[in-house]
């Protein structure tokens, strides 16, 4: 599931789709659940709905021009992108925010909540959202599932149109626990492309001393990993 506040971040996201889905002939197809989160103001109730275009508005809303945005992604790589989209709009207050993310998360059984990161660049400053970094801090807190934090240097990556034969370098560093597998797992499927190269750096933590009492839920996650590190 990914979170968008604004148009802003709908590039960066579909440019993470592109290249999460492999071009492996044999891989499969992924649903991606969209998340538009708007503030709510005056004394309005919360609102979480489902994303259904108004045809008799004329002037297009930001949501409109999100969801636009990725029907054209999705009808240029018709034949490589094999996604089902879902889309709904919350307008909640941002300091209850999180909840709604939380809920509808555990509601679609959804395995990965993306999040933007709170600070923004465009090549010469840096901009930095209190309001979005407080929402991530909750949704890390609080969230029934994986959470991943996207963060958009405005490089204007390529999409594959123009990067059809140039290698791309991916680094993953793996410290270890749930969030780290779930990470390993999608830089496994990004590998699967035939122009990624996916770089792994494993960080190993220090033996314990020997004398203290094994700690059975750190050497069932050691165990994991270890596991995991083979097959990516």
């Amino acid at each position: 599931m990914a979170c968008v506040h604004n148009e802003d971040h709908i590039a960066p996201l579909l440019n993470l789709v592109e290249i999460a889905h492999s071009s492996h002939e044999h891989s499969t197809a992924f649903s991606l659940t969209l998340l538009h989160l708007l503030e709510l103001t005056g004394h309005s109730a919360v609102v979480l709905h489902r994303y259904k275009q108004n045809a008799d508005d004329n002037v297009p809303t930001s949501i409109d021009r999100i969801v636009n945005a990725y029907r054209c992604f999705e009808q240029q790589n018709s034949q490589q992108v094999y996604i089902t989209l879902l889309t709904y709009v919350v307008v909640s207050p941002y300091s209850t925010l999180f909840n709604d993310v939380c809920y509808l998360a555990l509601i679609r059984k959804i395995c990965l909540i993306l999040v933007p990161f709170h600070k923004s660049f465009d090549g010469a400053q840096q901009t930095v959202n209190h309001a979005f970094q407080s929402l991530n801090h909750d949704v890390l807190a609080y969230a029934p599932c994986y959470v991943a934090i996207l963060v958009d240097r405005s490089l204007h990556t390529a999409t594959r149109a123009q990067t059809n034969q140039v290698l791309q370098r991916i680094a993953l560093f793996f410290l270890g626990g749930p969030n780290d597998r779930e990470a390993l797992a999608l830089a496994s499927r990004m590998a699967n492309n035939l122009y990624i190269s996916l770089t792994i750096v494993s960080f190993l933590c220090q033996i314990g001393d020997p004398k203290l009492p094994k700690d059975k839920h750190k050497d069932e996650e050691r165990k994991l990993d270890d596991a995991a590190i083979p097959y990516c």
